[in-house]
This record gives C-alpha cells, sequence and structure tokens, in this order.
C-alpha cells in the first residue's frame, strides 16, 4: 500500500504536467508543434509508466484491466512517438495517432469510472464526464481530417488539459479509495 502511495503522485505529476503543456500549447501554436512530438512522448511515456505501476502494486482483487490497458495504451505511443521523432511521416500520422490514443483514453476512463463507482467515491460521475468529452474530441480528430488538419495545435492542446485535468481527478479519487481500502 505503501508503494501505492507513493506511485500515485506520478499520476497528479502527469495530470498537472499535461494541462500546463495544454495551455503552453494555446498560446504559441506554431512553436509548439515542433516541441509537441518528444514533450507529448515523454508525457504518455510518463503517464503510462505511472498507471502501469498503480495496476502492479494493486492487489488481485482490485487490479482493473482497463487500467493497465490505458497505461499500455499510452506508454506504447509514448515510445513510438519517442523514437520516430523528426520524421516527415511521424508529423503527418500524429494528428490520426493522437486521435487514436485520445478516443481510447477516453472510453477506458469512462469504463474506469465505473469502478471509481463501485468504491462508493462520491464524484465519480465527474471522470465519466471528461472522458467522455476525451472521446469525443479524440473522435473529432479521427473523423474529421480536414478539420484536424486546421486545428490540430488546439485539438492537442484541449485535449492535453483535458486528460491532465482528468489525471488530477482520479488522483484525489484514489487518495479516497486507498483510504477505504485501509
Amino acid at each position: 500500500m505503501d508503494f501505492f502511495k507513493s506511485c500515485r503522485i506520478f499520476l497528479l505529476l502527469s495530470g498537472l504536467l499535461m494541462t500546463l503543456l495544454g495551455i503552453v500549447v494555446i498560446f504559441t501554436p506554431y512553436e509548439s508543434l515542433v516541441a509537441l512530438t518528444l514533450i507529448l512522448g515523454l508525457l504518455l511515456l510518463f503517464s503510462g509508466l505511472s498507471e502501469i505501476l498503480i495496476f502492479i502494486d494493486q492487489g488481485k482483487d482490485e487490479r482493473s484491466g482497463w487500467w493497465l490497458a490505458g497505461g499500455i495504451l499510452s506508454l506504447i505511443i509514448g515510445i513510438w512517438i519517442l523514437f520516430g521523432r523528426g520524421s516527415d511521416a511521424l508529423l503527418a500520422f500524429i494528428p490520426t495517432v493522437f486521435a487514436v490514443w485520445v478516443l481510447f483514453s477516453g472510453i477506458l476512463r469512462v469504463v474506469g469510472s465505473l469502478s471509481l463507482r463501485s468504491y462508493g467515491v462520491k464524484y465519480w460521475w465527474l471522470s465519466t464526464i471528461l472522458g467522455l468529452l476525451y472521446s469525443i474530441a479524440g473522435f473529432a480528430l479521427l473523423f474529421m481530417p480536414l478539420l484536424s488538419s486546421m486545428l490540430v495545435v488546439y485539438t492537442i492542446a484541449i485535449s492535453l488539459i483535458l486528460y491532465g485535468i482528468t489525471n488530477v481527478v482520479i488522483y484525489w479519487n484514489l487518495r479516497k479509495i486507498v483510504k477505504a481500502l485501509e
């Protein structure tokens, strides 16, 4: 349980950093597009690792495969972005890859919020709403390529802010769950 308490700080940090990154991107769109690939890869790697570590630390009865799936998805996309940065192909595919990640991460957040509900967390519905908003952003990116190409920087910024806020909300809910389990 002590390891779990120390790992959840990574979830809070990744949420705060994702939110901050989203705000920076809004105010410096052109400059951010170039730097975004590396930063996004690092943050996804960090977020994925923290989610996987939290899954590993939980007891078998408390484990959620959805939590592990979200962590693995974030980790894989983070590694792909880090090792593919700088290529023109990567920049061309970032809206699609990012859209898939946003869409499935949002879906996983919605499903995961049901676990929060089963633990009796009062504001579980907030994770559901943020996950739905996140899924809608991913859907828009994935199925409206012209719109995505015109607004990719701002869509990514908003998605990062929503993802970051969701991680912070989950962090606070996990704190309550840990207290209930103790």
